[in-house]
């Protein structure tokens, strides 16, 4: 039976994933601020991305359980916005440190659990390519998302591990929920389909992804704006 390491479970997209790797067979630990039991859990550990003391804790529990993973996955995010010289150097350091430093820390961790290779799939964005205003923060994060998947995917290629980045897109949950109708239409107006993605449709797109052999070291756009070459 396979295994999955979702981190992030508790969020929008990170909660259908669970659902749709456990509903498929795949049994699922979970790393995140609220501890969600539910399903076929191995393990579920609430821990805060931004401590890098409890990410140290929470990969020598995964260490001690002795779980064999074949996928990870880093679903977790976090927003402060703010224009660049009003940020604050906590409100860098807090984004930076969920969205970028957790994903590094908690790959060096768990790769030597993904036994005779397997997939990493880190959820990446748009403001990571193309930049935004008011979220310098949060763009070059997801930009080092780019880079370090790359990079992973090359040193450990020869081992089977494959990682790739996902660009989910903008989809209406937790985190955009204090955005107005207004700033939702403008994302809406900026794919060429003229219409929003849906949560259901990303946790599909990951779950066939890490179903694959021979991918990796991609970055895959899953809405329809275009966006510069990766």
């Amino acid at each position: 039976m396979k295994k999955v390491l979702i981190v992030g479970s508790s969020g929008g997209i990170g909660s259908k994933l669970s659902i749709k790797f456990d509903s498929s067979g795949w049994k699922s630990a979970s790393l995140s601020r609220k501890i969600d039991e539910s399903g076929g859990r191995l393990l579920a550990l609430e821990v805060d991305l931004s401590d890098s003391a409890q990410v140290e804790k929470a990969i020598k529990r995964l260490k001690q359980e002795g779980i064999v993973l074949d996928a990870l996955i880093f679903a977790a995010g976090q927003v402060q916005d703010k224009l660049l010289l009003k940020m604050s150097e906590a409100e860098w350091d807090e984004v930076v440190a969920v969205n970028l430093k957790a994903v590094w820390a908690l790959m060096c961790g768990v790769a030597p659990l993904l036994s005779g290779g397997g997939h990493i799939v880190l959820l990446g964005s748009g403001a990571g390519v193309t930049g935004k205003e008011g979220q310098v923060n949060y763009s070059a994060a997801k930009a080092g998302l780019i880079g370090l998947s790359k990079s992973a995917a090359k040193e450990w290629g020869e081992q089977n591990i494959r990682c790739n980045v996902v660009l989910p897109g903008f989809l209406r949950t937790n985190m955009t929920a204090h955005l107005s109708e207004k700033q939702v239409s403008e994302y809406e107006a900026n794919n060429v389909l003229k219409r929003l993605g849906s949560v259901d449709e990303v946790a599909e797109f990951i779950y066939f992804l890490c179903s694959t052999k021979n991918i990796s070291g991609q970055v895959f756009n899953l809405d329809s704006r275009i966006l510069p070459t990766f």
